[in-house]
């Protein structure tokens, strides 16, 4: 048997690539350390510290430090990876009292921007919006993670400028992030950790974005409000944009969201995704607003907290999207199995003609159930209403806990038993 350290180098750099490429899947471009696995590699032996200096493809992330080595540093990156696209992504924070290390080494990356696919920082000085000031030619991604304006150490610098045609994935807050000469690009992605302030910024960025975008993140700390009426009252008429025909993922996370803005601003016919994750209006402040219909929607994530009306509000949601196929509750209240507003609720009732059949949700194939509270009891009926409706095909309960109901006519064990035979348990209590 060969020894692997008599491999061919192009052998061994495949290897290495390979693992390196696993190292990033699904993570948060701020946590793809992927320099942690490089160096458990370079330290293993010279030989495959020789490969790896030689694999261009294993430099391609430049992780820019505050380190007094951190200018050093880049021009290694640089030397190895050839001509390869790079990603950019600046690891230090902005109070580490050295930010001119980073500075200094970002400034050394600016002479390259053709080669820039991808940029990720959590603060900004007017240095490093210099250097970003130039034309970046190939950058698709664009990640300004800043956090909320209480935990900024200091106050935050001006509104970064960029120039980057072919941008398709922004992720920054309001007002934080523009574009030279008004000059927006058709975006793809656009996640937003903190909508607040001013609307001009999101208007905008929509309408260059209105026939490419797929994906919408909004979030905010305190109440989102997104009034298409009061841009257009203060812009002109149709300034706002209305309808978005290719967005396929919409994700909203607020403290309260009482107009239910963020699902009645703009018409999204393409609709699939939907993770819903704030406080709603009451059941009286429902009655006097009209939801879209989502035909298009198939995957539901709705996160409840205190309000009283969850369950109220998952059934009208489920109303409007009829051809809901995975539907993911999280309940943030801890809501008891024996509450009137459980979540669980709404996938109870049955349609007023046929009591065999459920009145929302008619289609679900995947119910997952997250910090639950769910009675043996109701998780029986549960599978034996949805799995009669002829689509459920599996239900997973997650950091819940179940209670065991004593009622009439009933055998808790027997019923116990018989939902572990169809219900998925995981982490689950009592």
């Amino acid at each position: 048997m060969t020894h692997i350290n008599h491999l061919p180098l192009e052998l061994l750099s495949t290897l290495f690539s390979i693992i390196i490429g696993l190292s990033k899947e699904d993570l948060p471009a701020l946590t793809k350390r992927r320099s942690h696995k490089l160096l458990d590699i370079l330290l293993v032996c010279r030989y495959w510290s020789s490969a790896a200096c030689a694999t261009p493809s294993l430099w391609t992330t430049v992780y820019v430090t505050s380190g007094s080595t951190a200018v050093q540093r880049v021009h290694r990156y640089l030397e190895r990876s050839g001509d390869l696209p790079l990603d950019v992504v600046i690891t230090s924070m902005i109070g580490d009292g050295q930010v001119q290390n980073t500075e200094d080494a970002l400034h050394v990356l600016g002479g390259h921007p053709a080669r820039w696919r991808s940029f990720s920082t959590s603060f900004m000085t007017p240095r490093l919006n210099e250097v970003l000031g130039v034309t970046l030619p190939n950058l698709s991604t664009f990640s300004y993670y800043c956090p909320p304006l209480p935990l900024l150490v200091s106050p935050p610098t001006a509104a970064t400028v960029l120039d980057a045609p072919k941008l398709e994935t922004l992720i920054a807050a309001t007002n934080t992030v523009f574009f030279k000469n008004g000059s927006w690009p058709n975006l793809k992605r656009l996640d937003i950790p903190y909508l607040h302030g001013d609307e001009s910024w999101l208007w905008s960025v929509l309408g260059a974005s209105q026939s490419s975008l797929e994906f919408l993140g909004m979030r905010s700390e305190t109440h989102l409000v997104i009034s298409k009426r009061r841009f257009e009252t203060n812009n002109g008429t149709g300034s706002a944009v209305s309808y978005l025909p290719n967005l396929r993922c919409l994700k909203v996370r607020a403290m309260s969201d009482t107009g239910w803005a963020s699902l009645r601003f703009v018409a999204m016919p393409s609709l699939t995704h939907l993770t819903f994750d704030l406080d709603l209006p009451t059941t009286s402040q429902m009655s006097q607003l009209l939801l879209p219909t989502f035909d298009s929607l198939q995957v539901l994530h709705f996160c409840s907290y205190a309000n009283r009306k969850g369950a109220d509000i998952l059934s009208l949601l489920l109303k409007r999207a009829p051809n809901v196929t995975s539907l993911t509750i999280t309940d943030k209240a801890r809501t008891s199995a024996s509450s009137w507003d459980n979540m669980m609720i709404p996938l109870l009732f049955t349609a007023p003609a046929s009591p065999r059949e459920p009145l929302v949700g008619k289609k679900l194939e995947e119910v997952h159930l997250l910090r639950f509270s769910a009675s043996v009891q109701d998780l029986k009926k549960l599978v034996d209403l949805r799995t009669r409706a002829g689509c459920l095909k599996k239900i997973v309960l997650t950091k819940g806990f179940t209670e065991v109901q004593s009622r009439p006519n009933t055998n808790p064990e027997q019923d116990l038993a018989w939902v572990k035979n169809r219900v998925t348990f995981e982490e689950v209590e009592g």
